[in-house]
């Protein structure tokens, strides 16, 4: 009678490490789409608030005039004395431009924005602008953050042109931002933006 015959030992221990290579590589493949899934919604996410975030700028820009930018903020308080001043930039320096805006909304009202070193932050006014002379902006508070926490700004400047009253041109401002979104670094991505906004409203 024929005997029936098995698998040896070294059969079983190629076998069962073959099933274990193939566990483990298809393990680490839906690790990676899991984690390439998570970037992508978080990279989606972030992107739409910071285009919101932008647009938000560039609407209250648009619609605003007497734009006044400074290159720094380190001051403990800025003095608004009803004058304009252009950041334009400087192809010799890299940090030129401004970090720091104020103007007078489409309400009249003075509005600020400025970069802190990690975020964008922002201050909306009752006041005047045409009654605050001189108007001393402190920068220690009314400012808020209105980029989100997933949102790492390293880089933030305005470009500023035409403000002056003899201006024949359109005053208007360019946004420079780059910075990292993602909360954790495995699925953080690096990012720039650009865009430039034109005053509505004619030139005083």
């Amino acid at each position: 009678m024929p005997k029936n015959k098995g698998f040896s030992t070294i059969e079983m221990m190629v076998a069962v490490a073959l099933f274990a290579m193939v566990m483990l590589m298809s393990a680490a493949a839906m690790v990676t789409l899991v984690n390439a899934n998570q970037k992508a919604r978080s990279v989606k996410t972030a992107v739409d608030n910071l285009n919101f975030v932008v647009e938000t700028i560039s609407r209250s820009l648009r619609v605003g005039s007497h734009y006044y930018c400074q290159p720094t903020t380190n001051s403990s308080g800025i003095v608004i004395n009803h004058n304009t001043q252009n950041c334009p930039i400087d192809l010799n320096n890299s940090n030129s431009g401004g970090t720091y805006m104020g103007f007078s909304d489409r309400n009249g009202k003075l509005v600020f924005y400025r970069y802190n070193g990690s975020c964008i932050q922002r201050k909306v006014t009752n006041v005047d602008w045409v009654s605050a002379a001189p108007y001393v902006d402190d920068l220690n508070s009314g400012y808020d953050c209105i980029t989100p926490a997933d949102i790492t700004i390293t880089r933030f400047r305005f470009y500023v042109y035409n403000t002056g009253i003899a201006s024949p041109k359109q005053p208007f401002v360019t946004l420079v931002i780059s910075g990292t979104v993602g909360a954790k670094q495995s699925t953080q991505t690096n990012f720039n933006l650009m865009t430039s906004v034109t005053q509505r409203i004619p030139q005083e």
